[in-house]
Parts: C-alpha cells; structure tokens; sequence
C-alpha cells in the first residue's frame, strides 16, 4: 500500500477514534445531571422502599427542577387502572456520579408533588417537575446534579448521537448510541419529532438525547412497534426550549 493511500486512512482512524473518545466523555457528563422518576412506599420511621420506576428524567436546575415525558407524570397519577404511586420522587447518589463499574451507590430520594408539575399538551409530551427540597443546599450531597445545556438547532440527519436513562427497572443509568434518522412536523410549518434509528427500552420515556458534546437536543418519547421496531420517537430541542421559556413567561 502506497503511502498517499496510509495517510488517508491513518487520518479516518483518528477522527474516529476522537469522535468514540468524545462520546465516552459525554455520557459521563450526563450521567451527573439524569435521574429516574420513581415510586416509593416511605415507612413511618421515614426509611423509603422503591415500589418502580416509572420512567427517566434530566435535571435542568441545581435547585431540583427537571424535565421528563408528560406521560411519565400522568401514569403516577391515582387512577384505578393503575397500580399506586404512593410517593412520587427521583433519587441521585449522594457523590454526584453514578459508579462506572455497575455498582448501586449510595444514593438519597428527593419527592415531588404531580400537581406542582407543568405540563405540556399530550401532543407536545413534555414536563417540568421540581423537588420539594432544594438539592443544591442539602447537606447529604456532596454534589448536586449538573443541569444540562439545552440545545436548540436541529442537527442534520445522519448525526450520531446518544440517550442515557433508566430502562427495564434498572436502578443505575444505561446508555445507548444511534443516529437520527429523520424529522417530522404536527403542522408542516415546524419541525417537532425526531426519529432515531435504535429502538429504546421501556421506561426510557424522558430520557435526554444529547451529541458528542453533551448538549441535550431532544426528549425520548415512545419506542417504535411492529413495522417501526427499530426506531424510537423523540420531541425535539427547539419544542424543548419553547416548552420551556413558555413556563418562565407566566
């Protein structure tokens, strides 16, 4: 092989490889900001047991306030079709980071109120929740979440990207990588779903979609069944950041 042939692809490998390393660093970075929302039974003596988990959610603010599916939030709600949530909350580890080696770490549950929820419209499926404790100023932990940063443009189709939540009633973050396959318009005038080409897990809804640079660019939504099995379904960033510069305009 020709030495004007090595380079170029000497050159490829390493693009890849910056671009593997990248994502490795992204992940980490939103492992400090998501958390799953959870159910929980909470004994008179104040010791909690986690009944589920009903979905995925991403801190937007130190203070507690974080983003998930609108309807994450409406299957906690009492309904007699419904098994009960008793206590809705989300939990972190006390450290800041989730274990890189698969390990339950110690941890401490922050709940929340539904009715204190704002929610969008069921088209739309997004919510903003906050913890009745502020976690920035709790003793407990040594580091609070770390908001994301949101993103609003639209990346083309083709970018890879990631999602990271807590699928499966797994009680530690799992991450997954795909590529956005496509967008789609409610109106034909604005673009509001992405489609991304890996199929997620139940209790992904709420999950944050983020690039290589961790900034969040989408919501999880709904996976995709029967002829679209191997897709899944996100609100984009830009219905994301109007969603949520509409609650800080009432």
């Amino acid at each position: 092989m020709t030495l004007r042939r090595i380079f170029p692809l000497l050159f490829l490998t390493t693009l890849s490889a910056r671009a593997e390393e990248s994502f490795v660093k992204a992940v980490d970075t939103i492992k400090h900001s998501v958390a799953p929302i959870v159910c929980l039974t909470v004994a008179q003596d104040g010791t909690a047991k986690l009944d589920f988990i009903e979905g995925s959610g991403f801190f937007i603010s130190k203070d507690g306030s974080f983003v998930t599916a609108r309807h994450v939030i409406s299957e906690m709600e009492p309904s007699p079709l419904r098994r009960p949530c008793n206590t809705p909350a989300v939990y972190i580890p006390k450290s800041g980071k989730w274990s890189d080696e698969g390990r339950f770490v110690d941890i401490k549950w922050f709940a929340f109120h539904l009715d204190q929820c704002v929610l969008s419209s069921p088209v739309v499926d997004l919510a903003r929740c906050r913890t009745q404790d502020d976690l920035s100023k709790d003793k407990d932990v040594i580091t609070p979440p770390e908001p994301v940063t949101i993103d609003a443009k639209l990346p083309p189709e083709g970018t890879d990207i990631a999602f990271s939540g807590f699928p499966l009633q797994i009680t530690i973050p799992r991450a997954s990588r795909a590529t956005i396959a496509g967008y789609g318009s409610r109106d034909n005038i604005e673009t509001t779903e992405m489609v991304i080409d890996r199929n997620t897990w139940p209790g992904a809804s709420g999950s944050p979609i983020f690039l290589a640079s961790g900034h969040v660019i989408g919501v999880v939504l709904a996976r995709g069944t029967n002829e679209a099995a191997g897709l899944a379904f996100a609100r984009t960033g830009n219905e994301l950041d109007k969603f949520l510069k509409s609650i800080l305009e009432k």
